[in-house]
């Protein structure tokens, strides 16, 4: 790394601990990118130049402090477990947990610009995109070790599993009584849900899927 990175290096470690310690003591409403610039001794301009926008300062904050997160994910992906069901769950909770250890208001902010970007078909990196690739490779991995059917959609399943994070986190985010723990188990049981219904219709002779009885 040459010198003018070390320095970028530094100035963005400088902006992470800053945003840190202001939504400690702030509601993030509060958080102004002239206000992190002044705490992180750099100009507003360069803080644009290195983020674009409050937005995307946010998200970095958010990723970096994620990081151990995501090397959990990465790993679990590398070497899932056997069960299909119990593969995504244990992908799952890794980044409900990661987000949960985020200040709750930020979590709030985070789904808010995670929902709109699903609705739009874009994603942040480090958020949808990690999410729906490692979904997308598990269950690749999972269908060609015969644990999960052989019709089962990868893209659908991330999108569906991926709402569901989604609502979750947003219920914890605008309820101070819901733990993250909570959460975690209910997406528990929606997978279990989602699992035995893709196992019931593998078993269902073509001829009545689809059909009322």
């Amino acid at each position: 790394m040459g010198l003018r990175e070390e320095n970028k290096s530094r100035r963005m470690a400088r902006v992470m601990s800053s945003i840190r310690l202001f939504l400690a003591r702030n509601p993030i409403e509060d958080l102004m990118m002239d206000g992190i610039a002044a705490a992180s001794r750099i100009s507003v301009g360069t803080l644009y130049n290195y983020y674009g926008s409050k937005e995307m300062m946010l998200v970095a904050y958010c990723r970096d402090r994620m990081q151990e997160c995501f090397a959990a994910a990465r790993r679990l992906v590398e070497n899932p477990p056997e069960s299909a069901e119990a593969a995504y769950f244990e992908l799952l909770s890794i980044y409900l947990r990661g987000f949960g250890a985020l200040e709750r208001p930020l979590v709030g902010s985070m789904i808010r610009i995670l929902i709109v970007n699903q609705a739009r078909g874009t994603g942040v990196a480090g958020f949808q995109r990690n999410a729906f690739d490692q979904l997308r490779v598990l269950t690749r991995k999972l269908k060609d070790s015969g644990t999960l059917p052989t019709s089962a959609r990868e893209d659908s399943i991330a999108f569906v599993l991926f709402g569901i994070c989604s609502d979750l986190l947003f219920q914890f985010s605008l309820c101070n009584e819901v733990d993250i723990e909570t959460q975690v188990s209910r997406l528990g049981q929606c997978i279990n849900l989602i699992y035995t219904g893709l196992a019931a219709r593998e078993d269902t002779p073509p001829n009545l899927r689809g059909t009322n009885t």
